[in-house]
């Protein structure tokens, strides 16, 4: 009875705190909070909550007390997906992954109808024992908590709705101006390199002269269709401005950036733009590469050097990839 009566009062206390929780939009704030209640049920020291960001469309560390557990640009890191499985498809919603040595995790999905919003791994040590009753206990608080993990879901979904170029679909300046910052700070804290790809398109303006607006906006939109399918899913497109984009490429280098530059200019050139059916036209663009930390190590810095490496080339060659020197560094950015 006296167990009985201690669950009851722990039980009180997590729906206490759901209802504190719904009133934050701090995912922050949310995630530890969340994390660190599930480590103290379990009575385990080590864990991660990985959040699905719709921006990124992957599961991105949401807080972590454990240092193995970090962005790796993988859908979901550090989880293996018949492990993951095996959590969705048991009745406790929870799977245990221990290896010879002892070592190993715990998964605990967070999911709404098929939604998976989220995924806590725990760490176990080969000396961790986990009872049975704190992992129903664990699971019971979960699916409490779950509303709340969804409210920020949804909010982060609607404020993305608002950073998309209207025209294009592709993301806008405002989003650029946040993501970089993001990116910046995350390529900085695990010693990544991030590379930023500008690309200008070439004379645009003899399309807007021959074919008029509608002409130039059908170009701008397919341009982006372009750059969206010769891209990776992690890496963002952004309509930077008039005919300009830019692509930002996290964990990726000088070299690795130039593959996809070129790419990019391939899929660009490789066949036609249809504006209209019978009506046909040819449009290249000038690119332009700047990477963190090796060109700069701040937004701006970065910016100016991936756009003066693609005017550079703009005013020169056209149709063909720049990447930032020293001299870039001393010429004004055009935008």
């Amino acid at each position: 009875a006296l167990e009985e009566a201690e669950k009851v009062g722990r039980e009180a206390g997590y729906l206490r705190q759901v209802h504190s929780l719904m009133t934050l939009i701090d995912e922050d704030v949310v995630s530890r909070q969340i994390t660190q209640t599930v480590l103290a049920i379990v009575h385990l020291q080590y864990g991660a909550l990985y959040l699905h960001d719709p921006r990124l469309e992957r599961y991105v560390v949401s807080f972590s007390n454990d240092e193995a557990a970090r962005d790796t640009g993988e859908f979901l890191p550090g989880i293996p997906p018949e492990v993951l499985q095996n959590a969705l498809s048991s009745p406790t919603g929870v799977a245990m992954d221990r290896k010879s040595n002892g070592t190993g995790m715990v998964v605990m999905p967070l999911q709404v109808g098929d939604d998976l919003l989220g995924v806590i791994k725990l760490s176990l040590a080969r000396e961790d024992q986990v009872d049975d009753r704190a992992i129903i206990e664990a699971s019971r608080y979960l699916e409490a908590v779950t509303q709340v993990v969804r409210n920020i879901y949804q909010l982060t979904r609607s404020r993305d709705l608002a950073m998309l170029d209207d025209l294009t679909k592709a993301f806008n300046r405002r989003y650029f101006e946040s993501y970089m910052d993001e990116e910046i700070e995350r390529s900085r804290r695990y010693g990544a390199q991030l590379s930023l790809i500008f690309l200008d398109l070439d004379d645009l303006k003899q399309v807007n002269n021959a074919y008029g607006h509608l002409g130039g906006s059908r170009t701008l939109q397919e341009v982006a269709k372009r750059i969206l399918g010769a891209v990776r899913t992690i890496d963002k497109v952004v309509r930077f401005g008039g005919d300009e984009f830019c692509v930002i490429l996290p964990q990726t280098d000088q070299e690795q950036a130039m593959l996809v530059a070129n790419r990019v200019k391939k899929a660009m050139t490789q066949a036609p733009f249809e504006l209209d059916p019978g009506v046909e036209i040819s449009i290249t663009a000038s690119f332009g590469i700047a990477t963190y930390p090796v060109h700069g190590t701040h937004k701006d810095d970065l910016i100016r050097l991936a756009d003066a490496a693609m005017y550079r080339v703009k005013s020169t060659t056209k149709n063909a990839v720049g990447v930032a020197t020293l001299d870039d560094a001393m010429r004004p950015a055009t935008a």
